[in-house]
């Protein structure tokens, strides 16, 4: 009789050290554009800016698809240690540099080992709740995320101004420890381990596709023509390791992406879902500067634009986290999903010069309902369809496409953007319409 109260406070203290370092976590990514742009002008380092945000943002990418790979085989729970701590260096290393080559150096290991740790958060939610309760408490995880990403470019601004930009990092790291030393506490460690060798080649093949890939995507159109030789030569080489990559992948024992889950269809529906938001939700990283440049709004107006998105997105993760618990169905939900987005989508198409400020905000909020419902479904689907010694790999997986997307709308977007701001909301109509289809061939198991 006295376990369940035991049981039920390690429980608690688990997911108090969840929401520490997602929400610490968050806070730095989604403020780097403060104290980025702060710390190369104080290093006179304003060249590499662009490599401060490719590289860390290629780091996650291509670390998220072996994270779970690694949690399976040495255990989720000293993963999530040993790179929560290693991301508390990274921080340090970023907060004390001397030099701008030290900056990057500490955002490309934050990059590395966040994508060691991220995904698997939510599969150790999975592994310390049963599956009534993981979906409402991977709503609440997301949720902090979300508050993170609302108060974090402001908060770090005021931080900024009134020390410096290294405080950022001082400051979050107190809250990373103290997730590290209640995991340690409170997470169990009797995870059955799967003993396969991890896929090596299949690693270098991934690596030898996705950097090439994102930096072509990320620097055609900016540092090079996009027809230019080396952004040929780079796609290219990542065409050719993508053919190398299927070949190793069939043949390997534990490949990095298993065909197994990939069969799945309903898996394969929510994902497919998660990739074109993705893509669509990267066309906001150009809202305030259409906000200023076309809408014609002040800076200050063009900061908090993406407030009440962001506010109605962590509430609406929450409940939708509770409404997955209570019915363990996804249609209503993927669909809901889907009308937010076209909705969304079909308001940006009337984006242009004088757009009012209330248009623009409604239109922002309905995209946070939409990401709401990204931020829950993706990440507990796989829970409720895959095999155990799947889940961390079916993650895994759509985080990483995830990310892909993200690089991939980025350049799409990018592009756009270069025949005129006014254009760049044009085009995300067409991959929320892809949506539509997509969740009509859903079906509840």
């Amino acid at each position: 009789m006295d376990r369940e109260p035991v049981k039920t406070k390690k429980n608690t203290a688990f997911i108090i050290s969840m929401f520490l370092a997602a929400f610490s976590t968050m806070f730095i990514i989604a403020s780097s554009g403060v104290y980025v742009a702060a710390a190369v002008a104080e290093l006179d380092g304003m060249k590499y800016i662009g490599l401060i945000f490719t590289l860390e943002s290629l780091a996650r990418t291509l670390v998220i698809p072996v994270a779970g790979k690694l949690g399976d085989r040495y255990g989720r729970k000293p993963l999530y240690m040993i790179s929560v701590t290693a991301y508390s260096a990274a921080a340090l290393v970023c907060a004390v540099s001397p030099r701008v080559e030290v900056f990057l150096t500490g955002r490309i290991l934050m990059g590395i080992t966040w994508g060691l740790f991220f995904s698997n958060m939510f599969v150790m939610v999975s592994d310390v709740y049963d599956r009534e309760t993981s979906p409402k408490m991977t709503g609440y995880l997301q949720s902090v995320n979300m508050a993170a990403m609302l108060v974090a470019a402001p908060v770090t601004g005021i931080l900024s101004d009134i020390a410096s930009w290294r405080v950022v990092f001082y400051a979050c790291i107190p809250f990373l420890i103290a997730s590290v030393v209640l995991a340690a506490k409170a997470m169990p460690g009797n995870q059955q381990k799967i003993t396969a060798p991890v896929d090596v080649w299949g690693v270098l093949f991934t690596a030898a596709a996705i950097v090439p890939l994102s930096l072509a995507l990320s620097m055609g159109g900016t540092n090079y023509v996009r027809t230019s030789a080396p952004i040929i030569s780079m796609l290219a080489v990542s065409a050719g390791a993508i053919i190398f990559l299927v070949f190793v992948e069939r043949r390997a024992g534990n490949p990095v992406f298993p065909g197994g889950i990939l069969v799945n269809r309903n898996y394969m529906i929510v994902l497919a879902m998660s990739s074109f938001y993705c893509i669509i939700a990267s066309a906001l990283n150009y809202l305030p500067a259409f906000s200023q440049i076309v809408a014609g709004t002040s800076v200050t107006v063009s900061g908090f634009l993406a407030a009440p998105g962001m506010l109605l997105g962590a509430f609406g993760a929450s409940l939708i986290g509770k409404r997955i618990a209570k019915k363990q169905k996804y249609k209503g939900i993927l669909v809901q999903w889907a009308l937010f987005t076209t909705a969304a989508c079909a308001m940006y198409l009337f984006f242009g010069f004088s757009t009012p400020v209330w248009f623009l905000a409604a239109a922002v909020a309905l995209a946070g309902l939409a990401q709401g419902c990204n931020q829950v479904a993706p990440m507990t689907y796989p829970a409720s369809v895959l095999a155990p010694s799947q889940i961390a790999t079916g993650i895994a997986f759509i985080s990483f496409t995830g990310a892909l997307s993200n690089t991939i709308g980025s350049a799409i977007f990018g592009a756009v953007a270069n025949t005129g701001l006014e254009n760049v909301y044009k085009a995300p109509i067409v991959f929320a319409l892809l949506m539509i289809p997509v969740v009509l061939a859903f079906r509840d198991a």
